[in-house]
């Protein structure tokens, strides 16, 4: 592409190529003489929008040819070279009106004017009119038969793919994330708390405009998200960030290891570590097994640690950039790089590599397979070793501009990429997954005290009882996070020093849909146990069932609650009474309103407690609050009383 915009702009500047219309206004001080301060304005933006153009520095070239547009909005050949300067932005479609203007006013603007309206089209997924021009294109005698030919099928793919929308939600990631600059290259940790990505919003480090891009050099930021809100991203200091170009292309799960790509030769990924007292480390260069002299871009990691993938423009590839994997020889040592081979890699680029944490799933982007233009992202799933073909994930995700670098959250649920705004830059926008989601349940939560509700570090063991593995044994500190695909049995164990074990079981049926389930668990500190009831205090069951008739009908929740009574309880000897209240002062109430007698006593909490009566069952009890209810009294209830002890009766039968 970069060879044929190069041809358009040196026909441009060919003498005798544009031929004098009507319609054209040339910048001559005649067609300004009520504007001479403008005119002289345009040739001096004129003048200096060529040269950067020439250059191929286009920001700054359209920077120029803007201001000289605004007084003359009629020149052919200045509408025809902003055109140039938008298809070599960010916001391509924006070439179409230049180009359609440069037509309309003269039609042999360029020999190539055809092929660069049918971008125009394409980029605006106006599929019908590209392809008319696309094929006007292929009549020129320096037409790029294979170019325009690949456009064409674009075209067709592209058609075919909105004709057929998938089910998603796009939304921007606000202000908090975004700039007035683009912001790309998003990549997310485990537990969806912590995002670092790439912008070219202005820095202590990054002060001077590029001329190419128009915008800041490239700075790695942060944000965290707190209660569902991420924070202001702020930039990570030096030595992560240089006054180079520095991109963030993969975070490890935990958010404790960052790669980025830096501009060392054509392009070397580089590889740092956080610690909460030293911070980011320095970052290091991988090994020569995974950068080379040629353009290193993309990579990402298996969940077991042991596969790169990478992007790479070297030698000996398919096309221009393959993805390759290498094995890790030892903990510090990737093994020879293997390309991925035609299944995945095509004669056109690829890049944007990520694996979903399933550890099977792989997105990356391409050029080729059935892009609807430039790069479109795919996904490819490996089973029993074996790739499967790529699936193009379709529009909305896909549009017939670059759509790269795309990542998602640890369920899959969410991803993560950057696509062009209307204010012709990149913002960074979130993708509910709702026609990709897997068959799963997904459970997460807090790793809490339940006294201080405090965090708590703690061992998460997932098993498949279906399966008999073990699917995961992670140390989180204060949540956790874990998939349950569906069609297995599995037991979730949490346990923490000093704390009992919390274990859940579940079966998730086949037939079941994605699920998110959020269960905060709070961990109860251990405790040895206390002694048990004497036998001499229990009575038989019967009599037991017959005492507390009418407060529990199940003889297994009685069972229970006498197998954990302790041993300062003669359940033999209870007493059962109705408790009228509990006061901090007695003013106003009159029990002698409801019953004749009462007991009044004021408890170590400082709580005056009024009670009434004493009865050998439960029943009889019942009958005796009943008749007080009726008098009006509705807050009185029944407790168990043994050597001067209350008891409340629901919590001693559910007790343990």
């Amino acid at each position: 592409m970069r060879n044929s915009l190069s041809k358009f702009v040196m026909c441009l500047f060919l003498p005798g190529v544009l031929l004098a219309q009507q319609k054209d206004v040339k910048f001559t001080q005649g067609n300004f003489s009520k504007n001479p301060n403008g005119f002289r304005l345009a040739i001096q933006k004129l003048g200096e929008g060529n040269q950067f153009i020439q250059n191929g520095e286009y920001a700054a070239a359209l920077t120029c040819f803007l201001v000289a547009d605004s007084i003359n909005p009629s020149n052919a050949d200045l509408n025809a070279k902003i055109g140039v300067c938008y298809l070599n932005g960010v916001y391509k479609a924006k070439c179409l009106n230049y180009f359609r203007t440069a037509y309309q006013i003269k039609k042999n603007i360029s020999s190539r004017i055809d092929f660069f309206l049918a971008r125009g089209y394409h980029l605006n997924s106006i599929w019908d009119s590209a392809t008319i021009f696309y094929q006007s294109a292929l009549k020129s005698s320096s037409a790029d038969k294979d170019e325009i030919n690949k456009g064409i099928d674009e075209c067709t793919n592209g058609s075919n793919l909105m004709q057929h929308p998938v089910k998603v939600t796009i939304e921007n990631m606000g202000n908090n994330i975004n700039s007035p600059y683009s912001d790309f290259r998003p990549v997310i940790t485990d537990n969806g708390r912590t995002m670092v990505f790439t912008s070219r919003r202005r820095s202590s480090l990054s002060t001077d405009i590029s001329t190419v891009t128009g915008e800041y050099l490239d700075d790695i930021y942060i944000s965290h998200n707190k209660n569902g809100v991420w924070d202001t991203a702020v930039m990570l200091d030096p030595p992560v960030n240089t006054i180079d170009n520095d991109d963030a292309v993969y975070l490890t799960p935990d958010g404790n290891t960052l790669y980025l790509v830096r501009d060392n030769r054509a392009g070397d990924i580089y590889k740092c570590t956080y610690s909460e007292k030293k911070g980011w480390t320095l970052p290091v260069a991988l090994n020569d097994t995974v950068n080379s002299i040629y353009e290193e871009s993309s990579m990402c990691i298996s969940p077991d640690g042991k596969t790169i993938f990478f992007v790479s423009s070297r030698n000996g590839g398919i096309g221009k950039k393959d993805i390759y994997t290498s094995t890790k020889m030892n903990d510090s040592i990737w093994g020879p790089p293997v390309n991925m081979g035609n299944t995945i890699n095509t004669p056109e680029d690829e890049d944007g590599v990520f694996m979903n944490p399933d550890g099977k799933t792989l997105y990356f982007s391409s050029k080729g397979h059935n892009s609807m233009g430039g790069y479109d992202i795919y996904m490819t799933v490996n089973n029993n070793g074996v790739w499967s073909d790529p699936v193009n994930l379709g529009y909305p995700i896909n549009t017939p501009d670059n759509d790269v670098y795309f990542s998602t959250s640890h369920n899959g649920y969410y991803g993560y990429y950057a696509r062009t705004t209307d204010n012709n830059r990149l913002d960074i926008f979130r993708v509910t997954m709702t026609a990709f989601m897997p068959k799963e349940w997904a459970y997460s939560g807090g790793v809490t005290d339940s006294l201080s509700h405090g965090k708590l570090k703690a061992t998460v063991e997932l098993l498949d009882k279906t399966s008999g593995k073990l699917l995961s044994a992670d140390t989180v500190t204060g949540e956790y996070y874990v998939t349950m695909p569906a069609g297995h049995n599995y037991t979730l164990r949490i346990r923490a020093k000093g704390y009992n074990d919390y274990t859940k079981e579940f079966n998730i049926q086949d037939t079941a849909i994605y699920t998110n389930v959020v269960q905060n668990v709070n961990m109860l500190t251990w405790a040895p146990p206390k002694p048990l009831m004497a036998d001499s205090c229990i009575p038989s069951m019967s009599i037991i069932m017959e005492r507390f008739k009418g407060g529990e009908k199940d003889t297994t929740v009685m069972r229970n609650a006498i197998a954990h009574l302790d041993g300062s309880l003669c359940l033999k000897d209870m007493q059962f009474t109705v408790q009228l209240g509990a006061f901090r002062s007695m003013k106003g109430f009159n029990y002698k309103k409801y019953v004749k007698e009462a007991k009044v006593e004021t408890a170590s909490d400082g709580f005056i407690h009024v009670t009434s009566g004493s009865f050998p069952n439960y029943r009889e009890a019942k009958k005796f609050l009943e008749s007080i209810k009726k008098k009006g009294l509705r807050d009185a209830w029944i407790m168990g009383t043994y050597n001067g002890k209350r008891y409340v009766l629901k919590e001693l039968l559910h007790h343990g």
